[in-house]
């Protein structure tokens, strides 16, 4: 991923810039969505996308508070 780069909530990317921004292999991204969980995505025909808002959202509700 180019780091100058910069996403807005809008911007769609590919399972393998998806994984960077949750920090997993993109082989656990792809994983997941044989499986139906996971993040959002679109597909275009064979292409598959994920909007940056939905990674962001996704992050949000696997958040774990100890409950210590």
């Amino acid at each position: 991923m180019d780091k100058e780069m910069s996403f807005n909530d809008e911007n769609l990317v590919p399972d393998t810039e998806a994984s960077v921004i949750l920090n997993v292999a993109v082989q656990t991204v792809r994983n997941w969505r044989h499986k139906g969980a996971g993040p959002a995505y679109h597909k275009f025909g064979r292409a598959v996308r994920y909007r940056i808002r939905d990674l962001r959202e996704y992050i949000r509700q696997n958040r774990v508070e100890p409950t210590n």
